[in-house]
């Protein structure tokens, strides 16, 4: 019997066209995506001996994608001039082998599928597929030795061939869900950690936990905090036996970070694993 087209495509054979399928982002905004709104094609990429071709099977979106579109360069993670080297989004992907390096022939094969861990280092330099690298709005990439020898390991991710393609794709979000039943929150100052308040004091605030004779920061840094409630925290400190350190100006903070960081309109407690 003959086999059907689907049959074919998941064997993973080397593809036989010239180009490559991709939607770029060249700056902050929906307009620049793509050319003219459309996607855009480019020769199809060649790959070394110790390097992997890949066909992207399915991407999600994350809201990691939507902020780099609002963001554009001025996001955190972006190091480039997006017009000259544009970004290609995409973390949440599935993929399968297509071509294998000489080098890797007896570790892949055209057909093995795989998921990723996004999040590459290379020497500590962040390296994360659809920031740096390539991304899945691409329908073919080049997976290097970042990908296969990074700072942790391999960050391919086998998958069985019986999963589907978009089901594949949505691990890395449903993994983030799962993550978060598995933390727990802070509510209250860490004892015997460090808090640090900045200013300026627009509204009143008390402290409900972690800032009494059971539990309480060993020190707090201050800033800007000038007002009643700044004056109480001064005051509680010293009944505590709590040390003070003010500091002038945000960037001056130096040394270990602290635990918490309370801001005028803003609370970070770091979590704890469960």
């Amino acid at each position: 019997m003959a086999k059907s087209r689907f049959d074919i495509y998941r064997e993973g054979h080397t593809p036989d066209k010239s180009t490559n399928r991709l939607w770029p982002l060249y700056g902050a905004g929906m307009e620049n995506l793509g050319k003219d709104g459309r996607l855009i094609e480019k020769p199809m990429p060649s790959y070394g001996p110790d390097e992997l071709l890949v066909r992207h099977d399915a991407c999600g979106l994350c809201f990691s994608d939507i902020k780099i579109i609002k963001l554009g360069e001025d996001h955190p993670r972006i190091y480039r001039k997006m017009r000259e080297k544009p970004v290609v989004l995409g973390h949440e992907v599935s993929m399968t082998v297509v071509g294998v390096g000489e080098k890797l022939k007896e570790q892949y094969h055209p057909g093995d599928r795989f998921i990723l861990q996004a999040d590459i280092f290379v020497n500590g330099i962040g390296y994360a597929y659809g920031y740096e690298i390539q991304g899945g709005l691409s329908e073919y990439n080049v997976i290097d030795q970042r990908v296969l020898n990074g700072d942790n390991g391999n960050y391919l991710i086998p998958i069985q061939p019986q999963t589907g393609y978009a089901e594949s794709a949505l691990v890395e979000p449903w993994a983030c869900v799962i993550a978060a039943y598995y933390l727990q929150y802070r509510t209250a100052l860490k004892d015997n950690g460090s808090a640090w308040f900045i200013g300026p004091e627009t509204r009143t605030y008390s402290i409900s936990q972690g800032f009494d004779e059971k539990s309480h920061p060993q020190v707090i840094k201050l800033t800007n905090m000038n007002g009643a409630f700044g004056n109480w925290l001064r005051q509680k400190a010293k009944e505590l036996g709590i040390k003070v350190i003010d500091v002038e100006q945000v960037p001056e903070i130096s040394g270990e970070p602290p635990d918490a960081v309370l801001a005028d309109d803003i609370v970070l407690l770091s979590p704890t694993q469960t």
